[in-house]
């Protein structure tokens, strides 16, 4: 009765075969193999309908304006990192690992999901690698983005496209770790006017 977990949704499938364990006899006798079978038929196809109408949330929240190539850009909430989030199952998940669970079919674990784009509200698959804290600082550390060089010609296209889409300058000052002067002067072209 083993069945491949969606991405990211063990937790309830666990919940399910721990509830099928706990099945004991009925007060008039042990259900038949075929009842429980039945009733363990039925909540996977209630799991299965809560993960479809999830997808379809997650998907609804993605700006794929920009093309197949581009930043995919989560429109919903964000935590103070700029990450996106999406509640499910009660619990609040970062977008972009949901989005590496969808296109990858397993959760990340106890790893990173990284950027190669350093956008965090980015949630294309293709923008996005497995890796530790280790590769992460090493990432970083290649797009300049270590130390005091907090931007790179990337960084600054991924921060226009978030204020051409209607962040503040607040949030793309949190999430990009400078101040908001110098997300005006980026934006503005005042800055880094050669990145196109």
């Amino acid at each position: 009765m083993g069945t491949t977990p969606d991405p990211d949704f063990g937790p309830l499938h666990r919940k399910i075969d721990a509830l099928c364990a706990a099945i004991g006899p009925a007060p008039t006798g042990r259900p038949t193999t075929t009842e429980l079978e039945a009733e363990v038929t039925a909540l996977r196809a209630a799991l299965r309908g809560f993960i479809a109408a999830a997808k379809q949330r997650f998907h609804e929240k993605v700006d794929r304006t920009a093309g197949p190539d581009s930043c995919w850009l989560w429109t919903a909430c964000v935590d103070g990192k700029g990450y996106g989030l999406l509640n499910v199952a009660g619990m609040s998940r970062r977008a972009h690992r949901l989005a590496y669970a969808l296109a990858n079919g397993h959760d990340a674990g106890d790893r990173l999901v990284c950027h190669t784009c350093a956008n965090p509200r980015c949630v294309n698959p293709a923008h996005l690698f497995l890796g530790d804290n280790s590769d992460n600082m090493a990432d970083m550390a290649r797009k300049g983005r270590s130390g005091t060089a907090k931007m790179t010609a990337n960084t600054v296209r991924s921060l226009r496209t978030m204020r051409e889409a209607g962040d503040s300058l607040y949030t793309l000052a949190r999430a990009f770790g400078i101040n908001e002067s110098n997300v005006s002067a980026i934006t503005t072209r005042k800055t880094w006017r050669h990145v196109r």
